[in-house]
Parts: structure tokens; sequence; C-alpha cells
């Protein structure tokens, strides 16, 4: 989600609520013959990455061109558009509702703290519930920015179907990151240079203290979960022939809590502050 500019090389359809509680609307308009479909990009919060501590609301964040649907040509390119547009970030509780209801962390991750009302007095309803839906074709760049969460959540990606690629950096590498923002919990490095050829010269010499970093590389298969703890960089694209979908949990165990609710405060008081228009969060 991008600082109110586009994510360069990836287009992204997400759910997610900007700082000031406004979201993207996607506009549908007939035209003659043509249906056009126009995709208005809003502002996400920029606060941790994105979605993380966002709202309910629908954004559509692309590239604001129209696509026109009519003729088996323009059909067709609009089938490949999409293959390049990154459905994320898809709340389960709010989409699909029932089947939210039977999605559980496994015992071995212990009590989640969102679950403790009387521990976690305040934070969205949608946390208590926190399950979001992936879904990444292989031609589409990824994830588009290298980020921690914010709030200081722990992150548990399940694969549903194909095959998902996380690249990650330890909490102690983040200097190294170019970390940009009020915030500092995303990089200013392109998620997709990390993800494709790796650490490359080119890259190396735009950002030089990123070959300080420790970059991490994890396949997660169909069935399997990978946990990323709080605070770890980290951006994820589909690799091989298979689109990737995956749900991810976001949960808060109970030797986090304390720097949750801390940070959830923090995080509170600034959306407080961007409503009145005293602050911006990146």
């Amino acid at each position: 989600r991008s600082e109110g500019e586009e994510e360069k090389g990836v287009e992204v359809a997400s759910r997610d609520e900007g700082d000031d509680g406004s979201s993207a609307q996607q506009r549908r308009r007939r035209t003659g013959s043509s249906n056009e479909v126009e995709n208005t990009t809003g502002v996400g919060n920029g606060y941790g990455d994105g979605h993380r501590c966002g709202g309910d609301k629908i954004k559509a964040a692309t590239t604001n061109r129209t696509v026109s649907a009519s003729g088996p040509i323009a059909k067709h390119r609009q089938r490949r558009h999409l293959r390049h547009m990154y459905l994320r970030n898809l709340q389960m509780l709010e989409w699909f509702p029932e089947e939210a209801k039977a999605l559980r962390l496994p015992d071995i991750f212990g009590p989640n703290m969102l679950h403790d009302r009387d521990k976690v007095q305040s934070c969205p309803a949608s946390w208590r519930c926190w399950f979001e839906l992936f879904v990444c074709h292989p031609e589409c760049a990824g994830f588009p920015f290298l980020h921690r969460d914010t709030c200081h959540v722990h992150a548990a990606s399940m694969q549903i179907a194909g095959r998902k690629r996380f690249t990650m950096f330890h909490p102690d590498d983040g200097p190294f990151l170019y970390p940009m923002g009020s915030t500092g919990c995303r990089s200013a490095i392109p998620a997709e240079a990390l993800t494709g050829s790796g650490m490359t010269p080119e890259l190396l010499a735009k950002y030089p203290a990123l070959a300080h970093a420790r970059r991490i590389t994890c396949d997660v298969d169909p069935g399997e979960i990978l946990v990323v703890p709080a605070d770890w960089w980290h951006t994820a694209r589909c690799v091989g022939t298979v689109p990737s979908v995956s749900i991810a949990a976001s949960f808060v165990d109970e030797s986090g809590l304390d720097a949750f609710v801390d940070a959830y405060a923090e995080f509170s008081a600034m959306q407080s502050l961007v409503k009145i228009g005293a602050s911006v969060m990146t």
C-alpha cells in the first residue's frame, strides 16, 4: 500500500482503510456497448505494512487505467491485467463470515491475547478474528513493499494452494533496510528487487547498507504454516505455475501483550491526530 503514490511494478487490490477513514471506490459506468471499470487509488495508512493497522473498507490501488470489457481481445487483456494484481488483506470475517468462524490457529500457538477483552480492551472488532485472504498469480510481482507489521503482532501465513516465497530480515537488520516514513515500518528498497534475483551489485550500489543485512528466504507449500514473528521484516510473492492462495492470521501471544498495548495506544493517538489534520502517518 503506497503513501499516496502508486507502488511500482505491482498492482494491488486490497481491503483497507486510509488514515482519515476514507477508502478508494471502484466506479462502474456504462458507455455505449462497453462496460468500463475505473479504479481510483486511495491513500493507505502507511503505518506498518498498511493492512495491519487498517480498517474494513475496500480499497483498489491500481494504475488508474480504464479497462474495456468488450470484445475477445479486450477480455484477454483484462484477464492478463488481473494476473498482475495482488488480491490481499481481505478480511475473512466480512467477505466469508461462515468460513471465518471455523478458522483457528493451532493450539501450539497458545492463547491469542486479542480474544481476551480484559487484557486487550481496545482494538478494532475485526482484529479479534484477524484472518485475511491473499491471492497472487505467478505473473504478479508480489507484495508491493518490504515491511514489518505494526503494533507488535505476530503473523501466521497458512498456505492453501500454490507456493509462496517469503523474503525476511531479522529485526536487528532494520537499520540496513532503509526504513522510511514517520513510523519506519516500511523499507525504501523495492520489494521486487529483493524477491527477484536477490542482492545484485546494482541493488547494493544503490543501497550499500543492505550488504550488512541477513536475507532469509522460505517457500511455503499447501498445508504448511509460516510464522513471521513480531517486528520481522518481510515480503512475499507467488512462485511456480499455480496461483498462490493463503490465509494470514495476526495474533498476539502473552509475551508480546505489553508491547502490543503500548504500540496500539500510540497508533490510536496518531490516528486521532491524522483525523484532525495535525499529523500524517507514513
